[in-house]
């Protein structure tokens, strides 16, 4: 077994630290967005559309600019593209600067992710050991250091520039170091050209990760509204309850590699699943502050590795190559990420936020199964 090379894990770590403190920033600069710029939640959504359609893009595109450029570059290019997009987007200039800004923040900020995750299970198969809990752990941390530091800096009366685009460079500075020292691996095979549709197992995997990061997002889109209905918990503290599932994600992630080693990925996977179930039917059913916040804190613990498991198994299995099969998984499950906040909001719409957070609750059961009936012959690795 090789010795680990510090500065490669490293590197990787703090790829995915700057794209969960990038998405973490996005969260204090939306108000900012739509008091400068006298939009009405429509106009604010419209613009914010863009986002989406930015991060498709970017996830459609990854796997052919890291066969041209190489993970290296690409890495590079798509931090460098991320923060340069963040800082000029804190400025907030016209309409239709921002709204082309949201669009490159969304693009660079999934390619860096899918990138993240293919260059991750690439050191996962050179070294043999499992390692993408603990890269997804460093995404969290990003979100929970930008939530607080952002906060801190609002708080001192820096103002919305300052606050995202000092420590976001610092970031990048660090990344840029440790970058220079990995070697640039290109995928040149000819089998990883153009797009294959998940196949055999990793049909199962990229519907578990879309799962995965459908509750995420909505937990991200719809958490402080739904404690403001549920509770009397004012604005300025509604974003407390997706904190807690953030905190919870990483703690998860960082004890993941000990876990998987204990009770293995399909055991970690299906108990999760299981348990995100439990909590988003806690969340259904309560009116009461605390057993929300435990049911956030149980959410955002059991579906913390469920993610870097899916990824790690499709880079192992024998059935597509490693990179298209990560990168299927990547691109359903990012999908998912955008396209689910507006499925509950649908929902919500139709009936109540409740029901939609039933129905969440419901289709985890779904997916228990699937990972129950086709996961469970799945050993190697694990």
């Amino acid at each position: 077994m090789l010795l680990l090379n510090k500065k490669e894990i490293n590197a990787s770590k703090i790829c995915f630290f700057l794209a969960g403190f990038s998405i973490a920033s996005w969260a204090p600069l939306v108000p900012y967005i739509q008091e400068k710029l006298k939009l009405n939640d429509f106009e604010l959504s419209r613009i914010i559309l863009l986002m989406a359609l930015g991060s498709l893009m970017g996830i459609a595109l990854t796997k052919h600019l890291i066969s041209f450029f190489g993970i290296k570059r690409t890495l590079v290019i798509s931090s460098l593209a991320l923060t340069i997009a963040t800082v000029f987007l804190s400025l907030i200039p016209n309409f239709a600067l921002t709204a082309i800004l949201i669009f490159i923040f969304g693009f660079t900020l999934s390619l860096l992710e899918v990138a993240s995750n293919i260059y991750g299970t690439f050191l996962e198969k050179k070294y043999n050991k499992n390692l993408l809990s603990t890269f997804h752990g460093f995404y969290s941390i990003g979100e929970i250091v930008a939530l607080f530091l952002i906060s801190i800096l609002l708080l001192i009366n820096f103002n919305i520039n300052l606050s995202i685009s000092v420590p976001i460079s610092i970031i990048l500075v660090i990344l840029c170091i440790f970058l220079k020292q990995i070697k640039n691996e290109k995928y040149q095979n000819k089998e990883e050209k153009g797009f294959a549709f998940p196949r055999g197992i990793v049909i199962y995997l990229a519907l578990i990760a879309s799962f995965t990061l459908m509750v995420e997002g909505s937990m991200l889109d719809w958490s402080a509204i739904l404690m403001m209905e549920k509770t009397d918990i004012n604005i300025e503290k509604s974003s407390y309850g997706y904190t807690v599932v953030v905190i919870f994600l990483a703690l998860g992630r960082f004890l993941g590699a000990r876990l998987i080693e204990q009770f293995g990925a399909y055991k970690i996977i299906c108990t999760g699943l299981l348990f995100t179930s439990l909590s988003l039917f806690i969340i259904f059913s309560t009116h009461n502050i605390v057993l929300l916040f435990l049911a956030f804190a149980l959410l955002g613990f059991s579906g913390a590795n469920i993610m870097p498991i899916a990824v790690s198994i499709a880079g192992s299995q024998n059935k597509m190559s490693s990179v298209k099969a990560v990168y299927s998984v990547s691109t359903c499950a990012y999908a998912a990420l955008l396209l689910g906040p507006a499925l509950i909001g649908y929902i919500s719409k139709i009936s109540s936020l409740d029901i939609a957070f039933l129905f969440l609750s419901l289709f985890s059961l779904f997916i228990l199964l699937v990972a129950v009936f086709n996961l469970r012959f799945y050993k190697k690795g694990y």
